[in-house]
């Protein structure tokens, strides 16, 4: 029940996203509604009137058979009109549906990525295809049609109730029986568009793996067992859609079977009456005016149902969606600023105010990553807001432990103290021994932390960490085609755009492979977005520039001679 909450609130929030054009969809479709009674009505009176049966009620009786047929026809027009603007406007519902949640969708992987880039899965490809696309047909088709199947339905029943009661009571019997069979059915359904759509990313995730490696499947001679993988995970795939595909079938045969019924039922009664073999009850007093008019109602006192249940699917497949689309916290666009255009050296310096504001604190412990695996002493100490602390250790002595620790947390269950170890909450800007970039040019991946970054901006921290010119060389997959060296200054420098006010840099060994002169650079704007407030937690070797120490307010010591000061 959680979880469904949790799915229906984030619908929730992707419907608020479409703003007042759902609700033009409910009105112009409610009007091409009751467009279509106002046709029948006149069509009735004027079968009526051909048939020289007058109708009962007056101001009936006052129409004509031309103004009778005038009248059909401005509401055929009307009803016309009314649903190209609704069809119109669900149109822009579902695109604005969409687009919100590929937004939340790209903005939430812009600031995540890099921290998981480790734990990146194939199945998130087909993410914005498939699963998006699910909530189209849920806000332009089942949420104005839940609507419809409420209002038709009831406006239908006053007219018919008043017209004759007994044939308002078979439609009102039948009626409640149709929600319960989608009901019943339904509760499979989401099931199985869950099933569907888990089973989908699956297979998307096999053949995008397979895919990648198919240079070393054909080395190895695993061409046919591969191919024979992907065969049967996408017969199992079909076997899923096959399910999903049948459990509509069968609402829509239960729902048909139940509308003929109730709709026989309503023909045999209006016809013996007519003929005059009932005569109890209101049957003495129905007219042909009335009896035509009841029978064109009834279909259409059931097509809103009818077209409810088909939409009903939507609902289920957009929940099997949330679950894949839900995430973490709400993530908003980069609006700060990175330092622009600054002096290479020479940085006008600011003064931070005073943050007292602690981020993390850790009391010391033991961690190890299998329990079988030797233990790695992660000492204490306490990171407050717009520290700069300096983590020094030699090779081997948990610098990348700690900062993976800082960066992403762990449970109790690895630490010999059973204490867990809290991420930092501020959002991070990661830089790792072994960076990941995407496919793009160098300037689209310095703008993953700061979308707003300026090209100036960009120009001047690639010339800080010694790339000038980079910023429109395009980078392939994994990076696959710069040095490894490059590849580090790349992700150093994004790191270094960071909007300072919402990011903490995490930085990993970020001189490694620096000459003095770009260290010496780096350092200095390190300095400077250091003394504008930013927090910052550097891993060096023990041998790195004094100045490196000079930065730190707090240094850290891991390894052989571990101690906090």
């Amino acid at each position: 029940m959680s979880e469904f909450r949790r799915e229906y609130t984030y619908l929730t929030q992707i419907r608020a996203a479409t703003g007042r054009s759902l609700y033009a969809v409910q009105f112009f479709a409610l009007m091409a509604s009751l467009s279509l009674i106002a046709q029948l009505l006149a069509l009735a009176f004027a079968l009526s009137a051909i048939f020289d049966h007058a109708p009962t009620f007056e101001y009936v009786q006052a129409l004509s058979l031309t103004k009778a047929l005038a009248t059909a026809a401005a509401a055929l027009l009307c009803r016309v009109l009314f649903q190209n603007l609704a069809d119109h406007y669900a149109a822009i519902a579902g695109q604005r549906a969409c687009q919100q949640a590929r937004l939340q969708l790209t903005e939430h992987w812009r600031t995540q990525l890099v921290q998981r880039a480790g734990k990146q899965s194939p199945e998130q490809a087909g993410l914005l295809l498939e699963p998006v696309e699910s909530l189209f047909g849920y806000i332009a088709r089942y949420l104005p049609q839940r609507t419809q199947a409420v209002l038709v339905p009831a406006v239908i029943l006053v007219i018919v109730f008043s017209l004759n009661w007994v044939a308002g009571v078979f439609l009102l019997i039948s009626a409640p029986l149709i929600p319960l069979f989608m009901t019943l059915v339904g509760m499979g359904a989401a099931r199985l568009n869950q099933q569907h759509m888990d089973t989908l990313q699956r297979l998307s995730a096999l053949f995008i793996d397979r895919l990648r490696n198919l240079s070393l499947l054909y080395i190895s001679g695993r061409e046919a067992a591969a191919t024979a993988h992907v065969s049967r995970a996408a017969d199992h795939y079909r076997r899923i859609n096959m399910k999903t595909l049948r459990v509509a079938f069968l609402s829509s045969a239960v729902l048909e079977f139940f509308a003929a019924v109730a709709i026989a039922a309503l023909a045999i009664y209006i016809g013996f009456s007519l003929l005059g073999y009932i005569d109890w009850g209101p049957s003495q007093n129905l007219s042909l005016f009335s009896g035509l008019l009841i029978l064109m109602l009834a279909p259409e006192f059931f097509q809103p149902l009818r077209n409810f249940a088909q939409y009903y699917h939507d609902r289920a497949a957009a929940l099997g969606a949330a679950t894949q689309l839900m995430v973490e916290g709400t993530v908003e666009p980069s609006t700060s600023k990175s330092p622009g255009s600054l002096p290479k050296l020479f940085l006008r310096r600011k003064k931070p105010a005073s943050e007292q504001v602690t981020l993390l604190h850790w009391q010391g412990g033991l961690y190890r990553y299998q329990p079988q695996e030797a233990a790695i002493f992660i000492p204490a100490f306490t990171l407050k807001k717009g520290a700069c602390m300096v983590i020094f250790g030699p090779s081997g002595g948990g610098k990348s432990t700690l900062l993976r620790l800082l960066s992403h947390g762990s449970d109790a269950a690895s630490f010999d103290e059973n204490q867990p170890f809290l991420k930092i909450p501020n959002k991070i800007a990661l830089q790792r021994q072994n960076p990941w970039l995407f496919a793009g040019s160098v300037m689209d991946n310095l703008k993953l932390y700061n979308a707003t970054v300026s090209r100036a901006e960009v120009e001047q921290v690639l010339s800080d960490v010694g790339l000038t010119g980079f910023a429109d060389v395009s980078i392939v997959e994994q990076g696959r085609n710069i040095s490894g060296g490059e590849a580090k200054r790349i992700a150093l420098a994004r790191c270094l755009l960071a909007p300072i006010t919402e990011f903490v840099l995490v930085l990993d060994e970020p001189f490694a492979g620096l000459d003095d002169t770009t260290t010496a650079r780096v350092i200095e704007r390190l300095r400077w977005q250091h003394e504008q407030g930013q927090t910052i937690v550097i891993a060096a070797h023990e041998h790195s520039h004094a100045r490196l120490r000079a930065l730190a307010t707090t240094y850290l010591e891991v390894g052989e001679a571990s101690a906090a000061r």
